[in-house]
């Protein structure tokens, strides 16, 4: 129903264009300026900082250890090697992590390894996922322009090695536990931004933004999540590579979230503009300003569908029988839906003020006990400030420890059919429901078909899109009356991931129809499967009645077959349908471009579909790898037509 994510931190960023422009020895120097400043110890502040800055120089130091340990082992495979280009390659590699990143890189191929070797010093010191690359097509771009410039480098050669990138960012792993592995399953929930503006506001792709779409589209990888920025200024070019590689890689490669809003939102925060203009994705589709901020945990993740399940039985858990929440009356006495909807705000503001607490206890506890060196040396303002990421060292507290909400359609669904079916036309009383529902609608499949029928999300249809819209802003508004442990309010991120997968395990059958610990409806704002039959305009003007500006992430998918994309026509219309979504202000959208019998022959001959990538909700994986019941659920989406 609600609980505080007490993991290891996830999804983070770190300055790569920092070590790029001045190596680590430059970071390392930066930390003992700040320490000679410590001329007196004072305050327990002062202490604090002291140790804080010397962890930062041993861990910056360790990093450049590591990278000459590579070189080691590159040398002395070398010595033994007899194929003489083989040999020359392993002599550029020794030579090459001997530089960087100690070093600025000199080359392309060092700016890339040097990337690299940052990257794997983040993922070890914590050993969780989420390591954002960020805007890479404009911190590395430099160096391939002036590679190619001075005739050093060719674009196919570039394009191999990036290749040889993406092929190491597909062998990164970690262990999980059992419900990160059940909501993040077969992904290490990586995000790679291209496109968007730069800081003066204007187009910022470059050769670079379309070699990445080559390689993608060849590949045909999994991870890194690949995010495109969406303005107006962008090219057609771009745009129509941009859809050739998602309809070549399937699932969601590249997905899209507008420029426009997220700008938006972050100068409303008090960002400036010329850094909001600057952001990136991380995790599923949450923007983040680079090195300035990320995801260190989650205090509040609310299960919406489960607290509204508890509020039909009066704060009392149906699944164990125990009470979590607080009591809110017997829904056989309401005599209108609103007395309904009035049960369920009661209890998520019970939830969330619960969690909250756990949340900020959480983060306190955290903080003394888990420091990140490595990743706060190279985060803004960490080393000035003196302080961890963990323990607040970062710029921007109020893009840290978001809210995770979600279950919206399946809240408002529920209330439409309850308001439609049992108050307004009087076809079953709540009595009826409410048994249906404790049985798992066992005897009443009747009654399920007729739930069924009632007014769904994602059809254009205000009776039940006019509910959905005030569900979304009223627990958004709800979760921003709580505040972080730095004071900063709780911003609704309502990220993708496997979400709907793990919580529906724990949440009963509901008014929509759906059969109890089945997966809940994907996303934030998709339609619940197979519910939406209008076709994907009026998904999209469902969606555009939602107000963005509350909350930090918000997925929705959409799934097309690929036969409706073979042609530029096909392709133009689906830009013209993100074109119009973005245009009124719509948050995020994403593709799995893949037909209902290639999944379903995928799940007969597994081993003739390894490479078969999907969108699950906020990450793409490989299909094979995933559990067959979210398989069913992908495959129950609705294939829209153009």
């Amino acid at each position: 129903m609600g609980s505080w994510q007490g993991l290891p931190p996830t999804s983070r960023d770190i300055n790569y264009e920092k070590v790029l422009k001045k190596g680590l020895v430059g970071v390392v120097e930066e930390a003992r300026e700040e320490l000679l400043r410590l001329s007196r110890f004072d305050t327990e502040e002062d202490v604090k900082k002291f140790h804080f800055l010397e962890a930062v120089i041993i861990a910056l130091e360790a990093v450049i250890s590591y990278a000459n340990r590579h070189a080691r082992l590159a040398r002395e495979l070398a010595a033994r090697e007899q194929n003489p280009v083989r040999k020359v390659e392993l002599e550029r590699i020794a030579e090459i992590c001997e530089w960087v990143p100690k070093n600025p890189p000199r080359s392309f191929y060092e700016a890339v390894q040097s990337f690299w070797l940052l990257l794997l010093a983040l993922n070890q010191e914590t050993a969780s996922q989420g390591e954002t690359p960020g805007r890479f097509d404009q911190y590395i771009y430099p160096f391939y322009e002036k590679d190619i410039r001075e005739g050093k480098l060719t674009r196919q050669e570039a394009a191999e090695i990036l290749g040889c990138l993406w092929v190491k960012f597909l062998e990164m792993e970690m262990v999980k536990e059992a419900t990160l592995k059940s909501k993040t399953q077969g992904s290490h929930i990586m995000n790679l931004t291209i496109g968007g503006v730069n800081k003066a506001g204007e187009d910022a792709t470059n050769e670079l933004s379309y070699l990445i779409l080559d390689v993608v589209r060849q590949i045909k990888p999994h991870q890194p999540h690949l995010t495109v920025r969406y303005h107006d200024g962008l090219s057609e070019a771009f745009l129509i590579k941009a859809v050739e590689t998602n309809r070549e890689v399937h699932g969601g490669m590249p997905q899209w979230v507008n420029d426009k809003i997220v700008i938006l939102n972050l100068v409303s925060m008090g960002v400036p503009l010329e850094e909001a203009r600057d952001w990136e994705a991380i995790s599923c589709s949450y923007y983040n300003i680079p090195h300035a901020a990320g995801q260190y945990g989650k205090p509040v993740q609310i299960n919406q569908a489960k607290v509204f399940e508890i509020a039909l039985n009066n704060g009392v858990d149906p699944r164990t029988g125990k009470r979590l929440g607080i009591e809110t009356g017997d829904p056989r006495s309401f005599s209108s839906w609103e007395e309904v909807y009035d049960a369920f705000k009661k209890q998520l503001k019970y939830v969330v003020n619960t969690v909250a607490k756990a949340g900020r206890l959480g983060t306190v506890v955290r903080g003394e006990n888990y420091a990140l060196p490595f990743n706060s040396a190279l985060m803004d303002d960490c080393i000035k400030t003196g302080k961890d990421v963990m323990d607040g060292g970062m710029r921007y507290k109020e893009l840290v420890c978001t809210g995770s909400d979600r279950g919206h359609v399946d809240v408002a669904n529920s209330l439409a059919a309850i308001k439609k079916l049992v108050f307004e036309e009087k076809k079953i009383t709540m009595a009826e429901l409410l048994d249906a529902l404790a049985s798992d609608f066992e005897g009443k499949e009747g009654l399920r078909q007729i739930l069924l029928s009632a007014p769904k999300w994602g059809n254009d249809d205000d009776y039940v899109d006019s509910i959905m819209k005030d569900v979304w802003l009223w627990t958004a508004k709800t979760l921003m009356e709580e505040t972080n442990v730095w004071g900063k309010p709780i911003t609704p991120g309502r990220f993708g991931i496997a979400w709907h997968y793990w919580a529906g395990k724990a949440t009963g059958a509901l008014p929509t129809g759906r059969r109890a610990y089945t997966p809940l409806t994907d996303g934030a704002v998709s339609p619940m499967p197979g519910t939406d039959k209008k076709g994907p305009t009026a998904v999209i003007n469902s969606a555009s009645k939602l107000d963005f500006t509350v909350v930090t992430d918000a997925v929705l998918n959409q799934k097309f077959p690929p036969a409706l994309l073979q042609t530029r026509e096909g392709i133009r219309k689906l830009l013209a349908l993100i074109k119009s979504f973005f245009d009124r202000y719509g948050y995020h959208i994403q593709f799995n471009i893949i037909d209902r019998a290639t999944l379903l022959d995928a799940q007969k001959h597994p081993e003739l579909y390894r490479d078969l990538v999907i969108r699950v909700a906020g990450y793409s994986a490989y299909f094979v790898e995933l559990a067959r019941d979210l398989q069913d659920e992908i495959i129950s989406r609705t294939e829209q037509t153009l």
